[in-house]
């Protein structure tokens, strides 16, 4: 149209010139009144055409409502829009170069006519009308990729909806062809491998073929690599290939696949300036990304950042938008359930509902997703009838589940969910009701989930737990031994599946053995069904998380290796019950362990293999002791993207070293590489001085399991007398002597600074004072009771079956190394006794005792107690004075007499003190002196052990940073602090303290303490000690002095009976001295 045409033509041009700039203006800052400026104008501009130029004109105004109708969705707009452009066709010169354009836009708007109608008839029309726009132009044409792509995305929707194979093959035929006539320099080529990659995604949830996804997310990488920086499309192929991800996940399991999911979504938000209309799409796919993690992780911060996610992705929904509207609420819905899950707070729940129900509200019952949201409602209305007992809930949450099912066509991928969901409801209402017909309804349904549900789908051992509880339900209820078969039967299989989540198969061992635990205790499958669980534990925890992750984890399991002992003593197995208990509890440490292991053997017959072992050994120690997001810091996205990308070469590392394991098991002579120790190889290097004494607790018996040089077995000895609540009262009567006392800082105790008077009598001013006579030497308070029964009714029954005589007045000759379970962690085995009598008996009459997390740890350094290199030997002091906590004076001396001693005796030491104590020089020295005193504040963080630490000038030197170093010649620490041998009452089988932590970081023997120590006499303790520990070690025969941990037990046996002498063993004195514990050789 130039300037010589006619006054309308002009007049029209004028008016089109105008609608584009305002449309230019809607897709800027999407401003709806621009583009209702811009219809109105084109409304104008074609009334003022002539007919025979109107179809240019009226495309533009169907292009227009179309975008109109994307943004607010009004139907009339695409009503519209589909009229114009019907009537643009039949305006068009047949040989119009616009036609095949107008008619692609005809089908795009039929295809969104179907998406918000669920109108197959105009889907059919798309396809019909895309077919004649391909068919108009030349494969040689540049639009005709284009054109291939939009008919074969029409195709696609159509396969979803009617699951035709014909659909699905020719789309990805046409979009085959589209890849091939486009270069990889041309800008349309990342998007036409983009919908390549979709149609093989869409095909895959049809035909589960793995091949088909995997193939999708190559095309989706490619088309990633292939957009150049800056690309404006980047964040859409990112999606994709982020949906691709977690389809992939979904179907196998593999975590490596979803933490790079949630890596390309992180990359998608980050690139989306925060006004764009795709960040919303970007959200909501990281937000489910991010709730499939805590499936895995059980971490509540990881559902919260899901949940925070979602909602600015709702936040961001236009005014009036509903196409979409209802995948982000059902996606938050879930979000909400989630956390209901871990938190039990009703108002989650509640929010879950709401949300499932506006999503319900804005979707017709032949959308494509409709299934899916009815389902998730019903999940969640059956979640709070568990917690309810409502009857309305229950019984709505069926007839949703059931519309969803019967809406599934007939493949529908995600039918096994679905039918599992409902099974789940109806054995909910069984539960309430026990109306037959709803267990038989459950256990139908479920039934059938497993049915259509693929051989190796990663969910399936999940859909075999839920059938397996359906029949153990009904056999409680009517106690029919065939469904009690049926149920165990079920649990055994998903234990031993070798697909699907290890946490999943871990809860369906677990149940395996509780099942026949409780019903069939004389089964011989008992012993194998506890040995499965125990093995899963490991795989459950496994090296793809980090530490901190494992432990949330182990949190929710700490029960069942204890259970596994119990009922291994109970068949009158002692050594399943130490073996079991040596593989499943202090998994983090065992684990780190593995990763340090010597190479020698693998190193002189595979090489190769083992420097590769030895590098992703290295690298995954690194990666596990990073910090999680669940550190509470808040992050940018570019931060959240790099951390993503942490994880997933965290999982991808943990998947080479599963694969290089097997590898080496393939080797002849290297079968049980890196296998746990089995019994035999434990009790080849038991220590030649004293019997390893491991004690399991649980509520249906308690047991000690010693291990005796020279015996093939260990021995079994029921404490009859002890039980699990004995323990957790024993346990929370000296927490709260402990707490009455102050005991929480080291120095002087709190409620020892007003001049109270203490239940013994004795004055607060008297407590930095000897006590001397036997008046108050003696006590009866509450700590002294405790130990009192733990010596008559664990230790004494112990030591009789062992035969260890009294040594009274003398170092005994014999050790015992006590390996502890559940609350007895946090009860003083090494100090039992009667110390309300006069002479009356105590442990440390006859055994000098130590402990051990695990008997491994022990033998582990028995068999590698080398000697300390000369010029490595030596004791390092570190006596930092730590900014904003308070001062210990008593440090000052008790460093100083140390210092002294090594002086005088020739010991090689170094003494870091006030500001020079820095955590860099400390770290520094620890691997140039094998023993190492730590005489300073530490802290226990329960959250996060391996934020655990002790606090020098400059700040904390933290566990996780010690273990990083892997000190190969660390000997001994002496942790002169507050409470580092104190776990965690959650983690009780994780030994998460300090002590542990410094053996795991290589120290063969530590000294720590149960609970803070005294100020006043801390410093006598430690100097006695190294008088002890130097005169062992040859002090005073001239030349230099070596020192060695193997006498440390001893020396600390003597310092505290030293103190005893000074102090008595009034209930003050007790808890003066009480808590001093040795730790390893």
């Amino acid at each position: 149209m130039g300037s010589s045409s006619p006054p309308r033509l002009a007049t029209a041009q004028m008016l089109l010139d105008q609608a584009r700039q305002h449309f230019s203006l809607f897709k800027e800052n999407g401003d709806v009144s621009e583009i209702n400026k811009a219809v109105d104008l084109q409304r104008q501009s074609v009334a003022s055409t002539p007919r025979n130029y109107i179809a240019g004109q009226l495309f533009y105004l169907g292009d227009l409502l179309l975008s109109r109708f994307d943004r607010v969705e009004n139907i009339s707009d695409l009503e519209e829009a589909i009229k114009v452009l019907t009537d643009a066709v039949m305006l068009a010169p047949p040989n119009s170069h616009i036609l095949p354009r107008i008619l692609t836009y005809l089908g795009i708007s039929y295809r969104r006519l179907f998406e918000h109608t669920g109108n197959i008839d105009a889907l059919g029309q798309a396809i019909e009308v895309q077919r004649k726009s391909v068919g108009l132009i030349p494969e040689t044409h540049e639009d005709y990729p284009g054109l291939l792509t939009n008919l074969a995305n029409s195709l696609g929707v159509r396969y979803r909806r009617a699951s035709r194979d014909s659909d699905v093959d020719e789309a990805i035929d046409f979009l085959r062809r589209a890849v091939s006539l486009t270069s990889d320099e041309n800008p349309d080529q990342p998007r036409h491998l983009t919908n390549l990659g979709s149609m093989f995604e869409c095909r895959f949830e049809q035909t589960g073929q793995l091949s088909d996804i995997e193939e999708a997310i190559r095309l989706g990488c490619k088309a990633v690599s292939l957009a150049p920086k800056g690309y404006k499309d980047l964040p859409a192929f990112l999606i994709n290939l982020g949906g691709s991800l977690l389809v992939h996940f979904d179907r196998t399991g593999d975590l490596s696949r979803l933490h790079l999911a949630i890596r390309e979504q992180q990359r998608a938000v980050h690139l989306l300036p925060k006004d764009h209309p795709m960040r919303r799409v970007a959200l909501d796919n990281l937000g489910g990304a991010l709730l499939k993690l805590t499936h895995h992780t059980t971490d509540i911060s990881d559902i919260d950042e899901a949940i925070k996610t979602l909602e600015e992705a709702v936040l961001l929904i236009p005014k009036g938008h509903h196409t979409s509207t209802h995948g982000t609420l059902n996606n938050l819905g879930l979000a909400y359930a989630q956390r209901f899950e871990l938190n039990k707070n009703l108002a989650d729940i509640d929010k879950s509902i709401a949300a499932h129900k506006e999503a319900f509200s804005l979707i017709h019952n032949g959308h494509s997703q409709a299934i899916a949201v009815y389902s998730n409602l019903g999940a969640s209305l059956s979640r709070r009838f568990d917690h309810s007992r409502d009857a309305s809930d229950i019984n709505e949450a069926i007839v949703v589940l059931q519309m969803a099912v019967n809406m599934a066509p007939t493949g529908y991928p995600g039918l096994h969910r679905f039918l599992d969901i409902l099974g789940t409801a109806y054995l909910g209402r069984y539960s309430s009701t026990s109306d037959p017909a709803d267990a038989e309804k459950a256990i139908n349904a479920q039934q059938r989930a497993l049915s259509v549900i693929p051989p190796n789908h990663a969910q399936r051992p999940k859909e075999l737990i839920s059938l397996g509880n359906s029949y153990l339900s009904r056999f409680m209820k009517a106690g029919s031994q065939d469904d009690l078969n049926a149920s165990l039967f079920h649990f055994k299989t998903a234990a031993l599946s070798d697909i699907g989540r290890p946490s999943a198969r871990l809860e369906a061992a677990f149940s395996w053995a509780t099942g026949l635990h409780r019903f069939s205790p004389a089964s011989p499958e008992l012993l194998d069904s506890y040995g499965a669980a125990v093995r899963l534990m490991s795989l459950a925890a496994g090296l793809g998380h980090t530490i901190d992750t494992r432990h949330v984890q182990l949190a929710n399991w700490f029960n069942i290796t204890l259970h596994a002992a119990a009922a291994a003593c109970s068949a009158k197995r002692p050594d399943k019950a130490v073996e079991w208990l040596d593989q499943g509890r202090c998994l983090v440490w065992n684990q780190l362990k593995l990763l340090r292991t010597p190479l020698l053997e693998l190193q002189e017959r595979h090489p190769t293999h083992a420097e590769q072992i030895k590098s992703i050994a290295k690298q995954l120690e690194i990666a596990g002791c990073s910090r999680s997001r669940s550190d509470g810091a808040e992050r940018s996205t570019s931060e959240k993207v790099s951390m993503a990308s942490e994880v997933f070469v965290h999982t991808e590392l943990a998947k080479e070293w599963d694969n290089l394991l097997a590898e080496v098991r393939g080797f002849a002579k290297f079968e049980n590489f890196l296998q746990p120790s089995p019994i035999s190889s434990l009790l080849e290097n038991l220590p030649d001085s004293g019997p390893i004494v491991v004690i399991n607790i649980h509520e249906t018996r308690c047991d000690a399991l010693a291990l005796i040089a020279g015996l093939d077995e260990p021995v079994l000895i029921p404490l009859l007398e002890f039980t699990l609540e004995k323990a957790q009262k024993l346990r929370e009567d000296i927490f709260f002597q402990l707490d009455r006392y102050g005991v929480r800082m080291r120095g002087t105790p709190v409620s020892h600074r007003d001049g109270q008077e203490l239940e013994d009598g004795s004055d607060i001013r008297d407590t930095r004072k000897p006590h001397q006579g036997p008046d108050s030497s003696r006590s009866t308070g509450v700590v002294c009771q405790a130990l009192s029964q733990v010596w008559k009714d664990l230790v004494e029954p112990t030591l009789n079956v062992l035969e260890i005589p009294s040594s009274k007045g003398e170092t005994p000759s014999t050790r015992i190394w006590w390996c502890v379970t559940g609350p007895l962690a946090f009860l003083p085995i090494h100090a039992a006794g009667i110390y309300s009598e006069e002479g009356g008996p105590t442990v440390s009459d006859y055994v000098v005792s130590s402990y051990t997390p695990t008997v491994g740890m022990l033998t582990d350094r028995i068999k590698s107690s080398g000697a300390i290199e000369g010029t490595i030997c030596g004791l390092l002091l570190a006596n930092p004075d730590a900014a904003g906590l308070s001062t210990l004076p008593g440090t000052s001396t008790e460093v100083e007499s140390i210092n002294d001693l090594c002086d005088k005796n020739n010991v090689r030491a170094l003494s870091l003190k006030g500001s020079a104590a820095t955590s860099s020089a400390a770290l520094k020295n620890m691997e140039t002196y094998s023993s190492i005193h730590f005489a300073c504040h530490a802290t226990q963080d329960t959250k996060d052990p391996l934020n655990s630490g002790f606090f020098f000038t400059d700040g904390r030197l933290d566990l996780s940073t010690i273990i990083k170093r892997n000190l190969k010649n660390a000997d001994f620490a002496f942790l002169s602090a507050c409470q580092t041998s104190t776990g965690d009452a959650r983690l009780t089988e994780e030994a998460v303290h300090l002590a542990a932590g410094m053996l795991a970081a290589g120290y063969r023997g530590v000294v720590s303490t149960m609970w803070s120590v005294f100020d006043l006499e801390a410093p006598k303790v430690a100097k006695d000690f190294y008088e002890h520990l130097l005169k062992a070690n040859g002090a005073g025969n001239g030349g230099q002095t070596q020192l060695d941990s193997r006498h440390a037990a001893v020396a600390m046996h003597q310092a505290i009976g030293k103190l005893r002498e000074r102090i008595g063993d009034s209930e003050l004195s007790l808890i003066s001295w009480v808590p001093y514990v040795h730790f390893g050789l």
